[in-house]
């Protein structure tokens, strides 16, 4: 994801940006799902590794600030909006590569999510 922003970000072509990390996390989470679920478990009952995906989310956050303003998108509450849009994104993944609910169709969902993002960062 961080490759795809670092190197293909551009403002003029958002919605293509945001639709292929998307798309490229999904991937990721098919992958590794059995890990996913461990390492999720392990958060949950464990207060270290709790605080480890804590600091990753803010660190993550952080870096993704640094992009936008790098590329001159820059806007009020940044750091919340940025915060949902990683839920948003991760909520979205897992939807897909795990719930896999027939009466849903993804391409609407992730379509969906993609607006929802560009309207956050506006």
């Amino acid at each position: 994801m961080m490759e795809i922003l670092e190197n293909d970000f551009a403002s003029d072509n958002l919605n293509v940006v945001i639709k292929r990390i998307i798309n490229t996390l999904i991937q990721s989470h098919n992958i590794s799902r059995s890990a996913h679920n461990e390492i999720m478990a392990l958060s949950l009952s464990d207060e270290q590794v709790a605080k480890i995906f804590q600091d990753s989310e803010i660190e993550l956050t952080d870096r993704l600030i640094d992009i936008l303003t790098k590329n001159g998108l820059e806007f009020d509450n940044m750091r919340e909006k940025v915060h949902i849009i990683i839920n948003i994104v991760d909520d979205l993944c897992h939807e897909v590569a795990y719930h896999k609910h027939k009466s849903i169709d993804y391409e609407v969902m992730i379509d969906t999510v993609v607006d929802c993002v560009i309207n956050l960062l506006k």
